[in-house]
């Protein structure tokens, strides 16, 4: 519609400029009491075989003196016409078409000429039939193109969708990873990410079920002593008195035993839920604090290497029960008359926190897996040295509830270094 509505304006407005054109011819040609036809005609750069003229000529006081009409004027004229309220200048002419008026008053003539409108109507119908032809065409052939590429780009999704369901009904199992399409890109992203997300879940639930069954294991062990020097304190505590000490020094140290295990249990269990307010702090101050209070409850010596301030983003109740973790575990698998020595370095947009002590070390295969949930080296399982195996893994929590990262290596020539690397 609004090419037609173009097309129209642009051919009424030619219409428009070549009537005032033949006005213009019609006086040039009018050089004698009446109008040469002829010459009007040949002269005329637009077509006049359809188009109608009345000329009046006028005396000097304003009265029309004589009348002139263009060939078939006179019938036309007398054809009924019919306006349009909204275009005076269009009149219907009955058996004729529609037609544009146009009139001109000089000081010798009064020129009245009616221009055809069938060519441009007849135009416009041709290009409204062209662009409906092209329209219908295009709307053909781009359904067909969109259902074409609406396949091309659902079926991978389909496929997806289906892999994903089949994942889903897989209750109470390790999800495997979906298919992914090499195109279109965003379905190629989409399952990527899906697959990142599985592997991370994945992980999760095979934590979970080793966390489980790795917590079931060692509360296991407690209980089943428990019950054993009971059912013996049962049997014959009233004939053997003497095996009743013995039993409640066990009883008592597995059930404190028991208490550290489901502490660091609801421990890591609050941390995975925990969020820290993290603040500017000087670690000098925090350590000096630390050690100072902690020196007391070992044999150890514990020896400070501190810069006069060192600035460190993070949480100051977290970072004393982070400290505090690695110098237990550090006294429990060091000699007494080893030193434990804690160094503080600044660096350009860090502060590193070095624990490093002299006892037993790591090997290289246990540093990849020492902040496991209940992982402890095979030296450690020693009913000597007491433990749960939470220690580490809830240092680890920490640090990384302080946006910090932390590091084992070896403490040359001999034993451990914990180093944090903390954000300032």
């Amino acid at each position: 519609m609004v090419t037609a509505g173009v097309v129209s304006t642009l051919l009424i407005r030619n219409r428009e400029a070549e009537a005032v054109n033949m006005i213009d011819s019609l006086q040039d040609s009018f050089v004698h009491k009446s109008p040469n036809w002829d010459a009007w005609e040949a002269t005329s750069e637009e077509d006049t075989s359809d188009t109608y003229v009345k000329i009046q000529t006028i005396t000097k006081s304003g009265k029309v003196k004589d009348t002139f009409y263009s060939p078939n004027t006179q019938k036309y004229l007398k054809a009924k016409v019919t306006r349009i309220s909204a275009f005076p200048a269009v009149k219907i002419v009955d058996g004729h078409g529609v037609f544009y008026y146009r009139s001109k008053l000089t000081h010798r003539a009064y020129y009245q000429i009616w221009l055809s409108m069938n060519y441009i109507l007849h135009m416009v119908r041709v290009v409204l039939e062209a662009v409906l032809l092209v329209a219908g065409l295009s709307l053909i052939v781009g359904v067909a193109l969109i259902l074409l590429m609406s396949r091309r780009l659902t079926k991978p999704l389909t496929n997806l969708t289906k892999a994903a369901r089949e994942r889903a009904a897989e209750t109470g199992q390790l999800q495997q990873s979906l298919p992914v399409p090499e195109t279109p890109t965003e379905v190629n992203q989409l399952a990527i990410s899906f697959n990142q997300l599985l592997t991370s879940l994945n992980d999760r639930m095979q934590r979970e079920h080793q966390f489980v069954s790795d917590a079931s294991h060692e509360l296991r062990t407690p209980l089943a002593g428990i019950r054993g020097h009971v059912s013996l304190i049962r049997r014959r505590g009233t004939e053997h008195p003497e095996i009743v000490p013995d039993s409640l020094k066990y009883l008592d140290e597995e059930s404190l035993r028991m208490q550290h295990l489901v502490e660091n249990l609801l421990a890591i269990s609050r941390n995975d839920q925990l969020q820290l307010d993290l603040k500017p702090l000087d670690l000098t101050e925090l350590l000096t604090i630390v050690v100072a209070n902690y020196q007391h409850q070992t044999a150890h010596k514990i020896t400070l290497k501190l810069p006069k301030h060192a600035e460190a983003l993070g949480n100051e109740d977290s970072i004393r029960q982070i400290v505090l973790a690695i110098l237990d575990n550090a006294v429990k698998y060091s000699p007494d008359d080893r030193p434990i020595d804690i160094t503080v370095v600044e660096l350009d947009n860090a502060t590193a926190l070095s624990i490093s002590d002299q006892g037993t070390g790591i090997s290289d295969a246990d540093k990849a897996h020492v902040f496991e949930r209940f992982y402890r080296v095979d030296q450690a399982r020693s009913s000597k040295i007491p433990g749960t195996g939470l220690g580490l893994a809830i240092v680890s929590q920490l640090v990384a509830l302080n946006h910090a990262k932390i590091a084992v290596t070896d403490n040359h020539p001999q034993g451990t270094t914990f180093t944090i690397t903390f954000r300032k």
